[in-house]
């Protein structure tokens, strides 16, 4: 017959508190920053192609076939912060290279309302409605 294993109850802590576990500090870097190492120093022009990302980080140690669905994940999100650009293919396949141009700040609805002036230094008292929402009369 089997037998059952009785573990004793585990004592709560005092005061309610919750156990925490010792936060692990990181030792190696984070995909994102593979990823834009290996752009950096591989893609020309015309960038790096997804399968000679994975083979430049399968070279440095990283484990490809088990971080797959990571390695989609950060090229998704340097995409979409404009970190990098894909120059061919849909979502996470195809050619990536570094961004040339850094993001331009733009006003958001209710500063472009009021004023820029903070940040442009040049004054716009148009609404919001002026400003890119309608055709020119031409005259």
């Amino acid at each position: 017959g089997a037998q059952q294993r009785t573990d004793p109850p585990r004592a709560a802590p005092a005061g309610g508190q919750k156990v925490r576990r010792a936060a692990r500090k990181r030792t190696a870097p984070t995909v994102s920053i593979l990823i834009l190492n290996a752009i950096s120093s591989y893609g020309g022009s015309r960038g790096v192609s997804l399968v000679a990302l994975k083979k430049v980080l399968k070279v440095s140690g990283y484990d490809v076939t088990r971080n797959r669905a990571r390695i989609r994940l950060a090229l998704r999100r340097l995409v979409a912060k404009k970190v990098i650009v894909r120059t061919r293919g849909k979502g996470a396949s195809g050619s990536f290279k570094l961004n040339p141009k850094p993001k331009e700040e733009r006003c958001s609805r209710s500063e472009r309302r009021l004023s820029c002036v903070s940040r442009h230094g040049q004054r716009s008292d148009t609404k919001v409605s002026d400003v890119g929402g309608g055709w020119s009369t031409g005259g």
